[in-house]
C-alpha cells in the first residue's frame, strides 16, 4: 500500500465529507463503501495503462476540533481478476493527489467570500479663506500675509506702497504766506503715513502730498495729507 497523501482544509466535516464523495464521482471512479459516522470513504477506480485491474482507495477524514479537517488517501493495486501485476508507476499517489485537489476546489467554491467592505468616505471641509491681491503682482494671496508666494515682495501692510491714480486731482499742500505774502509748500523728509478707511496702515512719498491715490488694499482712493 502507497504511503498516505494528506491535506487540511478548514470547512465543516459535513462539508468536506460531501466535497469528498461528489469528487470521487466527477473524477469518474465507483464508490465502494461509505462511513459517514467514522468519516471512511472507500472507492475504485477504473483500468488504466498504469494499473491493469485499477485502484483499491481509501479516504479518512479527520475533524482536528480547531475548524479545520484532515483527510488523507491511500490505495492499493487491485488483483482482482486479471494477471498479478508487480509495479503500477505509482498510480495510488497520483489518483490521491488528483483527488485531494478535487475536494480543495469543491471545499472553495461552496465557501462564500465576505463582501467586500467599502470603506466610508467623509466629506472634506474646507474653510473659506481670507484672500487679497499682492499689491505688486496682483496674484491672491492670504490676507495675514507678509511675503507673497508669487514674486516673493514684501506685502506688510504697514509697509504697502501707495499708487498714484493714473490722473491725479491736481493741487499742493500750503502753509501761511511768508512776508511776501506768498505761500510755499512743507518741506518734509520723512515718508507721510495715513490710515484707509479699511483700516489699512499705508505710507506715501512727501511727493505725493496733496495728492489722491488709491489703497491698494481695498482700491479706494485716499488723499495724501
Amino acid at each position: 500500500m502507497a504511503s498516505a497523501e494528506i491535506r487540511t482544509y478548514r470547512a465543516s466535516l459535513d462539508a468536506v465529507f460531501a466535497a469528498g464523495q461528489r469528487a470521487v464521482r466527477d473524477l469518474g471512479y465507483k464508490i465502494d463503501a461509505i462511513d459517514r459516522t467514522n468519516g471512511l470513504l472507500n472507492f475504485k477506480t477504473g483500468i488504466s495503462w498504469s494499473s491493469w485491474a485499477g485502484q483499491e482507495m481509501s479516504a479518512m477524514f479527520v475533524d482536528n476540533s480547531d475548524g479545520t479537517i484532515e483527510v488523507s488517501v491511500t490505495g492499493r493495486r487491485s488483483q482482482s481478476g486479471v494477471v498479478l501485476q508487480v509495479y503500477d508507476w505509482g498510480e495510488a499517489k497520483k489518483i490521491a493527489t488528483k483527488l485531494l485537489a478535487e475536494i480543495d476546489r469543491l471545499v472553495k467554491s461552496a465557501t462564500p467570500t465576505p463582501p467586500k467592505v467599502q470603506p466610508t468616505m467623509h466629506p472634506v471641509l474646507t474653510a473659506d479663506r481670507d484672500e487679497r491681491e499682492c499689491p505688486f503682482c496682483a496674484e491672491l494671496i492670504l490676507s495675514k500675509a507678509k511675503v507673497c508666494k508669487h514674486c516673493g515682495r514684501d506685502v506688510v501692510e504697514s509697509e504697502l506702497p501707495m499708487q498714484p491714480v493714473p490722473h491725479p486731482v491736481k493741487g499742493s499742500v500750503e502753509t501761511s504766506s511768508a512776508s511776501c505774502g506768498s505761500t510755499v509748500p512743507i518741506p518734509s523728509q520723512h515718508d507721510v503715513r495715513l490710515i484707509c478707511e479699511c483700516g489699512a496702515r499705508l505710507k506715501a512719498k512727501p511727493s505725493l502730498l496733496g495728492k489722491t491715490v488709491r489703497c491698494p488694499k481695498c482700491n479706494a482712493p485716499v488723499t495724501v495729507d
